[in-house]
């Protein structure tokens, strides 16, 4: 309750961030576009990556529907099933146990609402942007060997370029205090579900919270490597193109763009911790080493 909690208490303070970010995702996909060969580009991919969203989509609403179920059915199996307290109302008052679970039943599915639509939206622009530098990647290769051909494919290049720059370090402001708390939260929350599978290999609950919590935390990382990678591919794209054979006005302003496509482009947490899957490795082996040296103390 928490996480969720932090994350969209972050998310609120950044709503002008993401309010802008979804803006960007729907022109998208409403621009109207004069040059044939781009404008083809742009409707391949962004259908393809429509498709991608709404197999991701669909599953995200499953995993969060049977982590829910999961959650709801464990409190009430056991004996008391009481996660929270309601203050001033004392345990020994007519019903309290069931207007406590249901007020607790009901919490819980507002979270998950709640966390539902953030992570959607997380997951579609992070969509959007991969999109966006796959149009760019094709258009590139596309004019290759015909840049001279082509007179507007700079001025469409540099626009386009820098426009999905800008959105993309949108994004990484806008979560780089959401991936923080989540990257201080799931390292926690993996060290405790680690050290309960290590003391109940049987039970079957306790594998499947293991996963949604390694799930919560993969997501962002795989997202931050995709990200990073398809803008360094770009980046080699802009590099292999016949830029040379451009007049000297435009040679300048190309090495410019190519200066800024030369860094690295990647999703950062607090502004200081990279968001890759090199990270990812390293918190879980944090989590299972500080997990094994926890039990074998206590032991």
């Amino acid at each position: 309750m928490y996480e969720i909690f932090t994350k969209n208490l972050s998310t609120c303070f950044n709503a002008k961030s993401w309010w802008e970010l979804l803006d960007w995702a729907q022109s998208l996909h409403e621009q109207i576009i004069e040059d044939v060969d781009l404008k083809s580009i742009v409707q391949d991919t962004l259908s393809g990556y429509a498709k991608l969203w709404l197999k991701c989509y669909k599953i995200l609403n499953v995993i969060y529907t049977i982590t829910v179920i999961c959650f709801i059915a464990s409190t009430l199996v056991v004996d008391d099933g009481i996660m929270i307290k309601i203050p001033f109302v004392h345990n020994d008052r007519p019903y309290h146990r069931t207007i406590t679970l249901v007020t607790q039943i009901i919490l819980d599915l507002t979270a998950a609402v709640i966390s539902i639509h953030c992570h959607h939206c997380i997951v579609f622009i992070a969509f959007e942007i991969m999109a966006a530098l796959d149009v760019l990647y094709y258009f590139i290769n596309s004019n290759r060997e015909n840049i001279q051909k082509h007179p507007e494919f700079f001025k469409i290049l540099i626009i386009r370029y820098c426009d999905v720059i800008f959105n993309i370090n949108l994004y990484k402001n806008a979560l780089s205090m959401v991936l923080f708390y989540q990257f201080i939260i799931s390292s926690l929350l993996n060290l405790t579900v680690f050290s309960y599978l290590r003391l109940n290999p049987s039970s079957p609950m306790g594998y499947f919270i293991c996963l949604c919590t390694i799930f919560q935390i993969f997501i962002p990382c795989l997202f931050g490597e995709i990200i990073k990678l398809k803008s360094e591919r770009l980046s080699n794209a802009l590099y292999m193109t016949n830029w040379y054979d451009l007049d000297t006005k435009d040679q300048r302003a190309f090495l410019l763009v190519l200066g800024m496509a030369q860094r690295q482009y990647g999703l950062k947490a607090a502004g200081m911790y990279d968001v890759n899957i090199y990270r990812f490795i390293q918190i879980m082996k944090i989590s299972i080493t500080y997990c094994t040296l926890l039990i074998t103390f206590t032991k």
